[in-house]
């Protein structure tokens, strides 16, 4: 990245208000709502000191100074430090900062929205504005500049690079003094995305919109031409009008799909031209084109997105079901079996079984908050960390308290997983397990009866990294059925917002329980289909059947 000049170079916008431009040459810039900040913001949703910019060697870097309400550059939260470049935006509440260099304005991102009165000469509604029947010169000329930007619109473009194009073609084929694009936000107050350019390079001025103009552009769906209200007064004061920045402008909406998504917008300075209701008529018709083009490139793009995500998704499924056991052991005196249903692509739930060379097994079953790709990364990880744990024959409340420290360190506090860790001795028909924060397991007789099996309950792993768990032993009498869940299948909700719950559970466990373990998960499956019916899935589900023979 090149060196920048020792001074900061920034425009601060706020709505309602005119534009800041500040310079700063100290190492440290801070940004908040404090008087005593370089950049005072008196936004209450502002921490005092929300955010600060420091000199690096021959970069500016951005940092969130632990706010609430978060900063963000170029629409990302900050959560690192971010190194700055000429033409960012860094928001605060409802502040945005543009980051200039050498002290000129970026145009692409120089559209401000005031309260500044404006005379409309013109304004007239997008659904009347047929072509004009009349084949004379100026309707020739409009034709001509629809054709040719129709075919200019035919190639395909990247969506940032459509903006720049639009915009470009705009100043080339109409010669306005500047030509912009704002894609509103989603308040339809403010734009998230502009893009300005102006015949002159030289030129610096802020392009200001006032918001009487842009509710008439956007609630009512009109084409406006307006002249700045303060003309007459500057004309009157002025030696010359040269430099005097008195504009016509037009303003068009951009709508998609009976919605405005932006506006497109032109000015000449008084003395090139005055504008006509042909060029209104003709920036209306530029306004379709562009908005039909805006939105065809939208969809495109999300369509790539979303099939280069399903990719993606299809791969880290594949991974993941890879790292769930493919069949269970078989050691001589019990049966295991484990079912698992994802309620997207990927999943938080984990269950597994390790057998070590002496006979014992060790078991797995554990559930991460949260669904979708971050419980599957933390998933990921805790099945690293038990499958390399066991190799050392520690006992369960061992390998809980060695994933609960790495959890606690590495993830993000919000983040935690509930586990139920088992040791079965065959021999021994013996379960040392220790339970961190999981749903207790049932425990299904021989003769048909369920109970909970009653236990110490520790916290979930990744909230206290010195957390202590604690072993207990359970005695499986033979014939008898270990039942491990997460809580995807109590939880499990119908049309009517019931949940399964517990006692759903433990009727069908008396109703199913018997010899074969399969049968008894997949009827637990059964039931909770039956209860939700059409309901969509919401969490994932996985059992854990073991059972002594």
């Amino acid at each position: 990245m090149p060196a920048w000049p020792q001074e900061l170079h920034l425009t601060v916008n706020r709505r309602n208000q005119p534009p800041v431009k500040m310079v700063f040459s100290d190492d440290r810039i801070t940004l908040g709502r404090s008087t005593s900040c370089s950049v005072p913001i008196p936004d209450p949703f502002l921490s005092r000191e929300h955010a600060e910019i420091r000199r690096a060697g021959d970069q500016w870097v951005l940092s969130d100074k632990g706010s609430v309400n978060g900063t963000f550059h170029n629409g990302s939260r900050v959560l690192d430090p971010v190194p700055l470049k000429p033409g960012d935006r860094v928001t605060l509440g409802d502040a945005e900062v543009h980051i200039e260099k050498d002290g000129a304005p970026k145009q692409e991102s120089a559209i401000t929205i005031n309260d500044q009165p404006s005379v409309s000469s013109v304004s007239l509604p997008m659904i009347e504005l047929p072509a004009d029947p009349r084949k004379g010169p100026a309707e020739l000329e409009r034709l001509d500049i629809l054709n040719r930007l129709a075919l200019e619109f035919l190639e395909d473009r990247p969506m940032n690079e459509l903006f720049d194009f639009i915009v470009s073609r705009v100043l080339d084929h109409l010669a306005p003094s500047r030509a912009a694009l704002g894609i509103l936000n989603e308040t339809r107050e403010a734009f998230s995305d502009v893009r300005v350019r102006c015949q002159d390079e030289s030129d610096t001025s802020v392009l200001a919109i006032s918001q009487t103009l842009l509710r008439e552009v956007v609630d009512k769906r009109r084409v406006v031409s307006y002249t700045d209200v303060s003309a007459s007064e500057r004309l009157a004061q002025a030696r010359s009008i040269i430099g005097q920045d008195i504009r016509s402008a037009l303003c068009a909406p951009l709508i998609v799909e009976d919605q405005v998504m932006g506006v497109l917008y032109i000015d000449y300075v008084i003395t090139q031209r005055s504008i006509t209701e042909a060029d209104i008529k003709l920036m209306a018709k530029i306004a379709g084109i562009a908005a039909r083009k805006l939105e065809t490139t939208h969809l495109r793009e999300k369509a790539l997105e979303k099939q280069k995500l399903d990719e993606e998704l299809k791969t880290a499924f594949l991974i993941q079901s890879r790292l769930l056991p493919t069949e269970p052991p078989k050691p001589e005196g019990f049966r295991f079996e484990g079912f698992y249903r994802p309620c997207r692509t990927v999943s938080g739930d984990y269950y597994d079984f390790v057998e070590r060379p002496d006979g014992r097994v060790y078991f797995i079953i554990a559930d991460v908050s949260g669904k979708g790709l971050t419980a599957a990364l933390v998933m990921a990880g805790v099945a690293a960390a038990f499958n390399t744990l066991t190799n050392y024959d520690p006992l369960p409340s061992q390998i809980l308290s060695d994933l609960n420290r790495t959890l606690t360190r590495k993830t993000d506090p919000s983040m935690f997983v509930t586990g139920f860790c088992g040791l079965i001795d065959p021999k021994k028909g013996e379960i040392v397990f220790a339970n961190g924060g999981h749903n207790p397991p049932y425990v299904c007789a021989v003769d048909g009866t369920v109970r909970r099996l009653e236990s110490r309950t520790g916290l979930a792993l990744g909230v206290f990294a010195d957390f202590v768990y604690a072993d207990e032993t359970l005695q499986l009498d033979p014939g008898s059925m270990l039942y491990l869940y997460t809580d995807g299948i109590t939880e499990a909700a119908n049309s009517s917002e019931q949940l399964f719950t517990d006692e759903r559970l433990q009727a069908s466990l008396e109703k199913s329980a018997g010899p074969d373990p399969r049968a008894v998960g997949l009827a637990t499956l059964a039931a909770v289909d039956e209860f939700v019916k059409e309901a969509t899935q919401a969490d994932d589900m996985t059992i854990v059947c073991v059972q002594r023979l």
